[in-house]
């Protein structure tokens, strides 16, 4: 079993975490063309390949944060505490980036719709906070989920069972009406799917967020048996050939519907994504921290909420230094300039934790 340090810090969460965050940066400020629509070059394609890995990123956070919670001891007045305190902490951080993005972008907003697109979670100002809400709702259901899963396990077997179901089986039957229609034109399936999603408990509240909590809790408990090295053989296999499936369906449906389909955002419930990320955890189990590499990937790992909730400002202040840029058209140019953001965002995050009044803004 891998070592902790005095804190509980597992190397692999952390790896895992860091992973993440870059990511989410790298995602958010990918400077390579990769549009496919309009005799795209070969090369848009293979960048539009590659962004579906990006996909792992918030399902990661939400697998890591079931690992953690479900297997520690649980306390419920302090759980109940961080709950109000992410809420808060969400909510704080939507004005701020609202009110931190006006000037960097000229752009001046009245009050009332300052406070419209804090409420709206309107997209390019604080839309990304729509994870830390999401948190909220999956942390609402850890009392019983917790509870199920210290003493009841088939109940919480049963429930995961469900969670799974309702969010990547739905999303699978919906990805196959698609692809029906797509050959067949209409059928029955298409109806089930009305159906179902009636009958879904998980609607509207991005369910897949519970199945990975519940599966992390899973995947943590059974970690010594995944370290086999036909797991991690499994694991490496498995990521490219998911990811050109899910590639394949996104770029189909880009070309049905004549629109960019987000191969990011719209793949955390799809099963390619789970089968992802449920490999990288695998793969990510032998991990040791050494050096400063190490040193650097836990210092990260203990501060992805603080780089997540400055990167959105960070990002939009460098683009404009960047943007225009020949060099930005490469891809490794978008990877190493996500890497620079990210260390950036660390830097002014333990500044700004070491800060009286601005640490509050940092920590749960």
């Amino acid at each position: 079993m891998q070592k902790t340090d005095s804190g509980g810090r597992y190397d692999f969460l952390d790896l895992l975490k860091a992973s993440a965050i870059f990511s989410v940066i790298l995602y958010h400020s990918f400077t390579a063309p990769y549009h496919i629509l309009e005799n795209a070059p070969p090369i848009a394609y293979f960048r539009y390949f590659f962004r579906s890995i990006l996909s792992t990123c918030v399902p990661i956070f939400f697998l890591v944060n079931g690992a953690l919670l479900l297997t520690k001891p649980f306390d419920l007045k302090k759980h109940l505490r961080r709950t109000g305190i992410i809420f808060l902490l969400a909510t704080v951080w939507a004005f701020l980036d609202v009110l931190l993005l006006m000037p960097v972008r000229g752009e001046f907003l009245p009050p009332q719709e300052v406070v419209r697109t804090v409420f709206l979670l309107k997209g390019g100002w604080c839309n990304h906070l729509w994870y830390l809400y999401t948190l909220v709702v999956v942390y609402l259901f850890v009392p019983l989920l917790k509870m199920a899963f210290d003493t009841n396990r088939p109940l919480f077997n049963l429930c995961l069972g469900f969670a799974l179901f309702f969010s990547f089986g739905t999303n699978a039957l919906a990805l196959g009406e698609y692809t029906l229609r797509y050959f067949v034109g209409p059928n029955l399936l298409r109806d089930l799917m009305t159906f179902l999603h009636r009958v879904n408990p998980l609607a509207g509240i991005n369910g897949y967020a519970v199945a990975y909590f519940m599966l992390g809790g899973v995947l943590m408990e059974q970690r010594d048996r995944l370290r086999s090295r036909k797991v991690r053989i499994s694991a490496a296999l498995l990521i490219p050939v998911m990811m050109f499936l899910w590639f394949f369906y996104a770029t189909a449906n880009s070309r049905r519907e004549g629109r960019m389909l987000d191969i990011v955002f719209d793949g955390y419930s799809t099963v390619f994504i789970l089968v992802c990320t449920v490999s990288l955890f695998a793969l990510s189990l032998t991990y040791q921290s050494r050096g400063k590499f190490g040193a650097l990937i836990r210092v990260i790992g203990a501060n992805t909420l603080g780089i997540y909730l400055l990167q959105t400002t960070v990002i939009a202040a460098c683009g404009p230094l960047v943007r225009n840029l020949t060099v930005s058209r490469s891809m490794l140019f978008s990877i190493g300039y996500a890497a620079a953001l990210l260390l950036l965002c660390l830097g002014i995050c333990l500044v700004c934790k070491k800060t009286p009044v601005l640490r509050r803004l940092f920590r749960l």
